[in-house]
């Protein structure tokens, strides 16, 4: 599919070699594309026209893990390195000040193509006035002058069945900017827990398996109490059988190892047999709240990351979608004997195994709290918008002792 010509791209190599600053504008967006960025959970994204890339410098700057983290794809047709089409998706496509330097008879096409290389959405900033540059055959740099009806219009039809978000975002009069994401596709949900008879030094297991089921029951409840929405609610157990709401479907598992918390990698096992998005709760969780942001949460494997310990993940709440994670479970399977010197810490595993993990309290943030660090240091009293509470280690939930765990948690 052609999107430029021959000669304009010679016209604006040209400029670009002669105007320093020249494609150079996408600084005074980044702060705004880097909110975006971070609100799509994005582990990828293209600078569609990146001229003097001015977008990555600047999201290094202000959002280093954001930048860190994402794969980065540039393209430019006018810059010699940069010229090459992509030949993948990215989560998202960013694109400032170009669309109105797009050769009128090739607009409709570079909008299919911005748009064939977005997953999840599309960053547009276009300019609405005549540009300071003139090309070297004297017409404006800007070929394109059209007012904001005009662009709702057109990106509308191009962008057809998408939603279209317009943002105020600097010197609105000037420059239409727009945020286009494609219908949602629904993807089933499920909700699964773990639990096993056993103990190890680091990890001691739970051999009452009467009080197993209440643990299983009350998160359940939970789970029920806080999501107006579809969802299997799974537990893997070769101890459990009976005694559980019928809602509960409970699944024998065959793990690589017992050892300490390894039994809940086979999540990531394709013999799990989930589809769709994964919510995987250690039974020491308590919901507190509203679950919606969880269970419409699209973003990469993701886990809690531990209060104490910056960027270091812990295992008890996990988001994944299904199929993600194989190839870190057939990696786990190859090193498993290697990884039983870590006595069952999967934070371990997921820190050598998985490059790029995201966390809950920056993509969801305020929502996940820890009993010990956020909860007990707080009189007790919950934090305003949580809506899990993790019970990582001691007390355990039938240990504390608030006003908010028995409606919460024991469901009175």
């Amino acid at each position: 599919m052609k999107t430029i010509s021959e000669e304009y791209i010679r016209l604006n190599s040209e400029v670009h070699n002669q105007r320093r600053g020249y494609g150079n504008s996408a600084n005074r967006f980044a702060k705004d594309i880097g909110l975006v960025l971070h609100q799509f959970h994005t582990m990828s994204f293209l600078d569609y026209g990146c001229g003097k890339e001015s977008l990555i410098r600047c999201l290094r700057n202000d959002y280093p893990y954001l930048a860190q983290r994402a794969k980065y794809g540039a393209y430019d047709p006018a810059i010699p390195h940069r010229s090459v089409k992509p030949e993948e998706q990215y989560d998202m496509v960013v694109s400032t000040d170009v669309l109105e330097h797009i050769e009128p008879e090739y607009l409709s096409a570079v909008l299919e193509e911005i748009k064939g290389y977005a997953k999840k959405g599309v960053y547009l900033n276009i300019c609405m006035r005549p540009s300071g540059d003139i090309l070297p055959d004297g017409r404006n740099a800007h070929l394109i002058v059209k007012d904001a009806p005009w662009w709702r219009e057109t990106l509308s039809k191009a962008f057809e069945g998408w939603v279209l978000e317009e943002r105020d975002v600097l010197d609105s009069w000037r420059n239409y900017t727009a945020v286009l994401t494609p219908p949602k596709i629904q993807k089933p949900l499920n909700i699964v827990c773990f639990y096993w008879k056993g103990t190890s030094s680091r990890y001691p297991g739970w051999d009452d398996v009467d009080l197993a089921k209440i643990y299983v029951n009350n998160l359940y409840n939970g789970v029920r109490r806080n999501l107006n929405k579809d969802y299997k609610f799974i537990l893997f157990s070769n101890d459990i059988e009976d005694g559980l709401d019928p809602n509960v479907d409970i699944r024998k598992f065959q793990p690589v190892s017992w050892t300490g918390c390894n039994p809940k990698l086979y999540v990531h096992s394709p013999d799990a047999g989930l589809e769709g998005r994964v919510l995987t709760f250690d039974l020491d969780t308590i919901i507190v709240g509203d679950l919606t942001n969880f269970a419409e949460y699209d973003g990469a494997f993701t886990t809690r990351m531990e209060p104490d310990r910056r960027r270091v993940t812990a295992g008890d709440l996990l988001g994944f979608e299904a199929g993600e994670t194989y190839q870190l479970w057939e990696n786990y399977k190859n090193i498993s004997k290697y990884a039983e010197k870590y006595q069952g810490n999967e934070r371990e595993i997921y820190k050598l195994l998985w490059k790029h993990l995201l966390y809950w309290q920056e993509e969801i943030p305020g929502q996940l709290v820890s009993y010990k660090w956020d909860v007990r240091p707080n009189q007790n009293r919950l934090p305003k918008n949580a809506r899990i509470v993790s019970a990582h280690g001691k007390p355990r939930p039938h240990e504390i002792n608030a006003e908010w765990i028995k409606p919460c948690w024991w469901g009175k």
